[in-house]
Order: structure tokens, then C-alpha cells, then sequence
């Protein structure tokens, strides 16, 4: 009986002195992310998310950084329509940047992590290089917002033009307007910043062709100086087309209009 009392009196200190040993490795572990417990003491915790997929929507892209702050190091610029995977949202990081109002985020790019401000991210699929105004409405189309083409002849007849409408669930005038321009084929050096309230009514190709009669894209503003539509017109001496960008309850309609002589 006293061998059986002492050997679990053994046992017993053995496992304590485990415990002791286990408590003291973990108080003296150094963090596995620095950076990251860095910003925990800066009161800027990460609250993680589940797993979200977005898209960048900077035409001439977006800075991933290694920080929470535009200050730090940029890592490399994601490029317009590149897809990124929200790992987590680091409180405290509110900003506003050219009238757009965001955090930082920290995201996954092809491997590569850091942080960018979620002003410029989309969870609609922009554009693919090449890709064709249907091709497009089939591929982002959901159950709760179907996008369809639809295409009306010219009264005169398919070879005097056609109008080309379709509603996409864009969230701002940017992003509508550069979808249009990737769908449409619009010229890239019109690209706008509609943000700003001083951009000005007209704005001219500067790459406009000698025998081209119009080549711009004009910005309509109501009485409250709110945007109500952008449109691009090119014509020539007996052809016309036209690109509008108007708002509508659930996103944005974009319609194309050509007609000849």
C-alpha cells in the first residue's frame, strides 16, 4: 500500500512539474507575426472574418502594403480587375481618400499578403481582357441580380445601328464607368475621377483622330451638383456612337448607341 501511495504522490509531481514547464515556454514564446502584435498594442486589433473574395477597382491599380498606415512599405501594385481574398479587418483604420471612405484590410494576393484600403475593392467581377459584353452578363449574373443584353435595331434596319442596354450592380459612378469603358471599348485616356467635384463638364481624347468630329465624354450634373449621367460620344461625318452611364434603383444602366447614314 505505501509503495502504491508513493509512486502516485510521483506521478503527481511529475505532471506539475510539466505544467510549470509548458506555462513557462508559452510566457516566453515570442509572437509568430510581429507586426501583427504590433498593432494589438496599438489598439488596432484584427478581427478575421470569414474568407472573402473581392476585386480591385483602381484603374491604375491598387498599393499593397505591409502595414495598416499609407505610410508603409508598398509591397507591389495589384493591377485593375485582380482578385484578392480578405484574410482579416484590423479595427481603427478608417479613412478617406479622394471622397472615398474605407479601412484597411489585410488581404491574400497569389501567395502574397499585406494590406490595402477597401475604398478600391469590389465584389463584382470586373471585365476580362478581351471579354465580350455577353460573355460578361453570363459569367456575373446572379439570382438576385439577373443581367440580360438587350439589343433593338435601328428603324431603318440592323445595318443603320443597334442600341445595346444592360444594368449592372455596380456600387459607384467609377466603377460603372470603367466597366463601360472596358465593355465598350472606350478610349484610355478618358479615364475619370468622378469623386471629384471639380472635374470638368467635357473632357476631350487628346489622342483624337484628324478625321474625327467628336471624340469626348460629357458629365451632366443636376441642380444639387449631383452626377445624373456620363455619356462618351464619338462621330464621325456619317457615323455616331454613344456610351451612357446612368443610375438607376438597383445599380447602373450602361446603353450603346450607333447609328450611320
Amino acid at each position: 500500500m505505501k509503495i502504491i501511495i508513493k509512486t502516485l504522490a510521483i506521478v503527481c509531481l511529475v505532471i506539475v512539474g510539466c505544467k510549470e514547464n509548458n506555462s513557462q515556454e508559452a510566457s516566453t514564446k515570442k509572437p509568430s507575426n510581429p507586426d501583427k502584435a504590433l498593432y494589438a498594442a496599438n489598439g488596432s486589433t484584427l478581427e478575421k472574418p470569414e474568407s472573402k473574395v473581392f476585386y480591385i477597382n483602381a484603374p491604375s491599380g491598387l498599393s499593397l502594403r505591409e502595414g495598416i498606415t499609407l505610410r508603409s512599405t508598398k509591397k507591389l501594385t495589384l493591377p485593375y480587375g485582380a482578385q484578392v481574398t480578405q484574410l482579416s479587418a484590423p479595427a481603427h483604420t478608417t479613412m478617406t481618400i479622394d471622397g472615398i471612405t474605407g479601412d484597411m484590410v489585410e488581404v491574400d494576393y497569389q501567395g502574397a499578403t499585406g494590406f490595402v484600403f477597401n475604398g478600391y475593392l469590389t465584389a463584382l467581377a470586373p471585365p476580362l481582357k478581351n471579354e465580350s459584353l455577353k460573355a460578361y452578363a453570363q459569367r456575373v449574373s446572379t439570382v438576385e441580380y439577373p443581367i440580360t443584353v438587350a439589343q433593338k435595331q435601328n428603324e431603318k434596319g440592323a445595318a443603320y445601328g443597334m442600341t445595346t442596354t444592360v444594368s449592372v450592380p455596380a456600387k459607384s459612378w467609377n466603377e460603372a464607368y470603367t466597366i463601360a469603358q472596358h465593355l465598350f471599348e472606350l478610349p484610355k485616356s478618358l479615364k475619370l475621377d468622378l469623386n471629384k467635384t471639380a472635374i470638368p463638364s467635357k473632357l476631350e481624347n487628346t489622342d483624337k483622330r484628324r478625321k474625327t468630329v467628336i471624340d469626348e465624354v460629357t458629365i451632366s450634373r443636376g441642380n444639387d451638383n449631383n452626377i445624373e449621367r456620363v455619356t462618351y460620344t464619338y462621330a464621325l461625318k456619317d457615323y455616331k456612337r454613344s456610351v451612357s452611364v446612368k443610375k438607376n434603383n438597383g445599380g447602373f444602366t450602361l446603353e450603346e448607341v450607333e447609328s450611320s447614314n
